[in-house]
């Protein structure tokens, strides 16, 4: 492979990831055009694991892609909920959603971007391997309807179960952070943390390469 190339995984709305390769010497520009705009990094899936995100995501109208549920790093360390802020995240909790394609790359010593091994490539194609987890979760967001519990097609059908809600995730979660509370298909489903987002999560969802 050319050095001056970064080897790493595009992960794009409604579809299996695939590898992908830019130059190092134009990356932020490449970045961009992977993930159809500004940039910004996440570095939460550890082992040198770099996701970049559209920055404008959650507004811009993209569609929900994956979501990123907390290992037990996460919980350690103590990270926030990305949907909420009002708790930090137990393992197998929901901790974000990504909306629009994002690619994988990994990052050297002194912080630039890099390739990822391919061992690295290969498991994250089977962590982001199911497209609809973004999608599912936003469902539950926004109509209060669990994810592992029904099997939605698209959105019209969520709409045809439920009142039907012209607000966008970024303006839900909004109104989340703002009163602590999340949409939830059980109401018994509340705990102290004043956010029931991700509580029936199964807490046995960690990343292969996590912590």
């Amino acid at each position: 492979m050319n050095e001056m190339q970064a080897h790493g995984l595009l992960i794009p709305v409604g579809s299996k990831p695939f590898e992908v390769w830019i130059d190092k010497n134009n990356s932020l520009a490449e970045l961009q055009d992977l993930v159809n705009g500004n940039v910004e990094v996440l570095r939460v899936l550890g082992n040198g694991v770099d996701l970049w995100v559209n920055d404008e995501g959650l507004f811009n109208g993209s569609q929900p892609n994956r979501a990123i549920y907390a290992t037990k790093h996460m919980e350690e360390v103590g990270y926030l909920d990305q949907l909420t802020f009002g708790h930090p995240v137990k393992e197998g909790e929901l901790y974000s959603l990504i909306c629009g394609d994002f690619v994988a790359f990994g990052v050297d010593e002194e912080g630039e971007i890099a390739s990822l091994p391919q061992e690295t490539i290969d498991k994250l194609k089977e962590t982001f391997a199911d497209p609809s987890t973004g999608y599912k979760e936003y469902i539950h967001i926004k109509y209060g309807i669990e994810p592992d519990r029904y099997q939605l097609q698209n959105e019209h059908a969520a709409g045809d179960k439920h009142e039907k809600s012209t607000k966008s995730l970024a303006e839900v979660a909004t109104e989340a952070r703002e009163s602590s509370l999340v949409l939830s298909q059980d109401e018994g489903n509340h705990d102290d943390s004043g956010s029931d987002i991700g509580n029936s999560r199964p807490i046995d969802r960690e990343y292969p390469i996590g912590h």
